[in-house]
């Protein structure tokens, strides 16, 4: 059983995440620690921004080479293996996660439960990017059509089968239906590859029902995302 972690702790927490790039590794480590225990430390801030980010890791690890793309992401390459833990333990402090992963030279998806060696290169993203202040009336999303009975009865849940690379839990949305259909497309070929006959369905949502929406990194042209639920009240089927 956890031990309750102290306030003293958690002031503690509030205090350094905004000195991040000046603590030592010890203090990252009981940041991560406090961080991993407390509830009370999610969302006491934002993602850092990108310019931040790279600054708190040159600084940190002079050895790798840095490269900050045009949509934000950010990947770090070099020999990564002997401080794979404690990036990663920065990445999450920073508000970021790994998307894709780079193992001899090859990228993958990122995916938690692996252990990883022979590494050579991480993409990070914002877990939190850009919010959008002025929302498109309409907003549309793509699923595949073994669900629709279930979202038709609780409306669309945030998931982390994102198809390309790894990311948290969202629902992934964009304000152009010539994307969406798009989209339809290429899941509906990957869902033929895999031997189904299923299609997938085009969801047409109300960003009323919509509270905070973000920008899709991946898709900065009309590509959004939202960390919550959308109502069954929100959302109506695309007719074909």
């Amino acid at each position: 059983m956890k031990k309750p972690i102290k306030l003293d702790k958690i002031l503690k927490y509030y205090d350094w995440i905004s000195k991040l790039e000046d603590l030592c590794i010890d203090d990252i480590n009981e940041l991560f620690e406090i961080s991993n225990s407390c509830p009370l430390t999610e969302g006491i801030h934002t993602s850092f921004d990108k310019d931040s980010v790279l600054s708190i890791f040159k600084k940190r690890y002079l050895e790798y080479v840095y490269d900050l793309d045009k949509d934000g992401s950010i990947y770090i390459y070099g020999n990564l293996d002997n401080n794979f833990k404690d990036i990663m333990k920065l990445v999450q402090l920073c508000g970021w996660f790994p998307s894709n992963i780079s193992i001899n030279q090859e990228w993958n998806i990122f995916v938690d439960k692996n252990i990883y060696s022979n590494i050579n290169g991480i993409s990070i993203e914002p877990t939190k990017d850009i919010i959008i202040k002025n929302k498109p009336k309409v907003l549309y999303h793509v699923s595949d059509s073994i669900y629709d009975k279930k979202i038709f009865k609780i409306g669309l849940i945030p998931k982390s089968k994102f198809k390309l690379s790894n990311h948290p839990d969202r629902i992934y949305l964009t304000d152009s239906l010539d994307v969406a259909k798009e989209l339809k497309s290429v899941f509906d070929k990957m869902l033929l590859d895999s031997g189904s006959n299923r299609e997938n369905t085009i969801w047409i949502v109300d960003s009323d029902g919509i509270v905070v929406l973000f920008s899709d990194i991946n898709l900065r042209d009309g590509g959004f995302y939202v960390m919550s639920n959308i109502s069954p009240n929100n959302i109506t089927k695309l007719k074909n």
